[in-house]
Parts: C-alpha cells; sequence; structure tokens
C-alpha cells in the first residue's frame, strides 16, 4: 500500500533514511521514484506492506519529530478478505454462513407444540 509522509524535513529524503522510516510501518516494497530522487513534491511516497490483521499505523517517531503517516486508497479496503478494490459490502469472495433448517423449524412450531416437546424430552429421543 502507498503511504505518504506529509511535511517530512528534507534532511530525511535520503533513500536509505526513508526505508528506516518505512519499515517502522511495514516492510518497504518501493520508493517513489521522485521521493527517491530527492525532486521534493510536498510529501515523501512509500510503497509499504501492511498487516491488514492489525491497524493501521497512524504516525511514526523520527528523532523528535512526530510524523503523521497518510495510506493511499484505504477507502477501496475489504476487511472481510483483504483485498483492495471493493469493500466489504460488496465483496464477492465473502460467502454468507447458511441457515440452518433445524432453526427455521424451531420458530414455526406453536407454543403448544414446544410445551409438548418440553415435556417430551424428559423421556429422551
Amino acid at each position: 500500500m502507498w503511504v505518504r509522509l506529509l511535511e517530512l524535513p528534507i534532511e530525511f529524503y535520503d533513500v536509505a533514511v526513508l526505508r528506516e522510516i518505512g519499515n517502522a510501518i511495514g516492510p518497504v516494497l518501493r520508493i517513489d521514484s521522485y521521493t527517491a530522487s530527492e525532486s521534493r513534491g510536498s510529501y515523501a511516497r512509500l510503497c509499504v506492506q501492511v498487516d491488514l490483521d492489525k491497524p493501521l499505523i497512524t504516525s511514526v517517531h523520527v528523532g523528535k519529530l512526530v510524523q503523521r503517516v497518510t495510506y493511499e486508497g484505504v477507502s477501496t479496503i475489504c476487511f472481510s478478505c483483504g483485498r483492495l478494490g471493493h469493500k466489504r459490502d460488496s465483496c464477492p469472495y465473502y460467502i454468507k454462513p447458511a441457515v440452518r433448517e433445524e432453526i427455521v423449524l424451531n420458530e414455526n412450531i406453536s407454543t403448544e407444540q414446544k410445551e409438548t416437546n418440553q415435556l417430551d424430552s424428559n423421556y429422551g429421543p
């Protein structure tokens, strides 16, 4: 997932330093070419591997600086299957649990039948 480090001071725009900062978020997969060549925009951009089973890291301590971490494309993460591109409510990989027949049958039994079934349960099946 691509992350942005907004307002990162220019002295941290070194590949080794950026990799170390990124590793605090997750394993660094790529560093944006504009960031790596120090042709600075308004933020540093890194691609890191994120574990979706854990909460996303929102900030990283860089010396005395607390650096905010902004994630790109978070709105398209499915927290059901962990894939990008869709949300949980429209997940094509999520299988809804089947409703058991016996639960449906018990709902259709009248109260008199339930009382009779409770009495009969004392004697076994």
